[in-house]
């Protein structure tokens, strides 16, 4: 095995490079040794604020670390929790942005930028991407308003530090694709496992379960409404998602998309698209929008459906 390629791998356990290596393990059976070490990993994961990249050149730790990785995807999986799923993918594309920070072969940062379907360039140790790229990755902070930036012939123009926190939500998004794998993928004796030792998180009460809210406006995802559909995407589930459940944009777009998908099998009528739905919780972040209060909602919503939910 060629110790680039596993070094590549170490720092970017969900690469194509580290998916090959893996499967080179040839492995037979499930290692419950790296099982333990997952549910520990991604415990601390859930717990920790900051999860950074640490350089070896151990090739046992890296391929233990790979293996690690392996399992706590599996893990996540068997917690089939959304929360859970996403904490683990910022944290893991935390990890990897740090690497990027450290990496000294900017031809390996292209790599791996095309493999998250960047287009990214880099001349005299100063880094280009395409204006859509950077637009749909940059983080939702002041130094990265496109009025605060260099812009040329349809790229932006970047220093390393920017490129790699501009790459980490294109990482998050990678490491999220196929999560949850399917139960009926995983090994039996990894969703025992979890079943018997499930993860303990101290931050999850506070970032999640805050207010009062979670409960009927889980439920309330389970009915379809005839009308006020705009109000509700707008009051209720944009700030729901984003600021109550912690989702990703991406992720809280989809949730609500789906759900609206579900109301027009009752009823067809509505003008309400994705489009409009990413305004509402890219809005709803920017502003730090709470859910509308459960009295509110009753006027909302109406007192019929509120009562089945509420």
């Amino acid at each position: 095995m060629d110790s680039d390629e596993l070094d590549f791998a170490y720092r970017y356990p969900f690469s194509e490079e580290a998916k090959s290596i893996i499967k080179g393990m040839s492995l037979q059976k499930v290692d419950h040794v790296h099982l333990t070490q997952a549910r520990e990993h991604v415990n601390t994961l859930l717990n920790a604020r900051n999860h950074t990249f640490t350089y070896t050149e151990s090739n046992y730790i890296k391929k233990d670390y790979l293996l690690t990785y392996l399992y706590s995807r599996m893990l996540v999986s068997a917690a089939y929790d959304i929360w859970v799923i996403g904490k683990f993918a910022g944290a893991e594309a935390k990890r990897s942005a740090d690497s990027l920070r450290t990496e000294t072969d900017v031809l390996k940062i292209r790599r791996l930028s095309l493999e998250l379907g960047l287009k990214v360039s880099v001349d005299n140790a100063l880094f280009s991407m395409d204006f859509i790229d950077y637009t749909k990755n940059r983080p939702d902070l002041k130094e990265f308003y496109l009025v605060n930036q260099k812009l040329e012939g349809g790229k932006v123009f970047l220093e390393r530090n920017e490129i790699a926190s501009i790459m980490e939500n294109a990482i998050r998004r990678k490491i999220k694709e196929g999560l949850p794998i399917g139960k009926n993928d995983l090994p039996p004796e990894v969703v025992s496992f979890y079943k018997e030792n499930p993860f303990v998180s101290r931050v999850r009460k506070a970032s999640v379960d805050s207010g009062k809210s979670r409960g009927w406006i889980e439920r309330l995802l389970e009915y379809p409404i005839l009308d006020g559909r705009h109000r509700v995407v707008n009051l209720v589930l944009a700030p729901y998602f984003v600021n109550v459940r912690k989702l990703e944009v991406d992720d809280a777009v989809k949730r609500i998309n789906e759900y609206i998908e579900k109301c027009k099998k009752a009823n067809p009528d509505t003008r309400i698209n994705e489009q409009y739905i990413r305004y509402q919780c890219n809005y709803a972040k920017r502003r730090g929008m709470r859910v509308l209060s459960l009295k509110r909602a009753r006027e909302l919503i109406g007192e019929e459906l509120m009562s089945k939910i509420a």
